[in-house]
């Protein structure tokens, strides 16, 4: 089955993409939720002062209409400034453990800016944000 990936667009497409980890770790007892209510501020470019610099576009990936991933492809413009940079980053990635959700291939062409010359990782749009990964060789519960 292939995959789509496209633009968070709607209402319901955002819903998707904050809800997205809750059905991929739903089970696992070493995943720790995050409040939905500050993620979702966290994503709003009128309530988070993150995006008075800077500006992202979130993405899903789809299978049989089905959501099978996320990622958001960030430009940080006062980053680029003071670094004399051009680079986008890439966060909040999330998808099943599979390799046809291909979304980091699809963002690194894509920063919001034609003239982007890379895209970074980043778990967060900032680097002042908190950053954390799950490893499948984790154990025990979160301390």
């Amino acid at each position: 089955m292939s995959v789509d990936v496209r633009p968070v667009s709607t209402r319901r497409d955002l819903k998707e993409f904050i809800r997205l980890p809750y059905r991929l770790y739903a089970g696992d007892a070493n995943w720790v939720a995050p409040l939905e209510i500050a993620f979702r501020k966290e994503l709003d470019p009128e309530r988070n002062p993150f995006f008075r610099h800077a500006r992202a576009d979130y993405f899903l990936a789809f299978r049989d209409g089905r959501p099978v991933g996320r990622i958001a492809a960030i430009v940080n413009d006062l980053h680029n400034r003071q670094q004399g940079d051009r680079a986008g980053f890439w966060g909040w990635f999330e998808a099943e453990e599979d390799p046809d959700v291909a979304l980091v291939a699809n963002v690194s062409g894509y920063s919001g800016v034609p003239w982007a010359k890379l895209a970074r990782p980043h778990g967060a749009p900032s680097s002042t944000a908190k950053a954390a990964a799950l490893l499948s060789s984790a154990r025990g519960h979160p301390q």
